[in-house]
């Protein structure tokens, strides 16, 4: 989500980079247009031609907190990190449900 180059510029160490709220898929054709980019620039550039509600419904399901792009990094994973186990809680209550069937 931010570019390792950009949090190294900020001072962030390797392993306050490599944090699992961090981490994303992207394909190298995406990747290749935000390079080291911050989030505040590539992510428009990502979101371009998709609609609002399109754009909201990529971030609930990837667990990534409206807004997140202009957050501090910090923040950012604090936030992220409650949206991930979130939806990690509903897939085993929904798993749940479903073995009492």
């Amino acid at each position: 989500m931010f570019p390792r180059s950009y949090l190294k510029e900020l001072g962030y160490t390797d392993i306050q980079i490599n944090q699992m709220a961090n981490y994303s898929y992207i394909g190298w054709h995406d990747n290749a247009k935000i390079m080291d980019n911050p989030p505040e620039q590539y992510y428009p550039i990502l979101c371009r031609g998709m609609g609002h509600a399109e754009i909201m419904q990529m971030e609930d399901e990837n667990a990534l907190p409206h807004g997140w792009e202009n957050m501090k990094y910090d923040e950012f994973l604090v936030q992220r990190r409650k949206l991930m186990a979130s939806i990690i809680k509903k897939a085993f209550e929904l798993l749940k449900e479903r073995a009492k069937s």
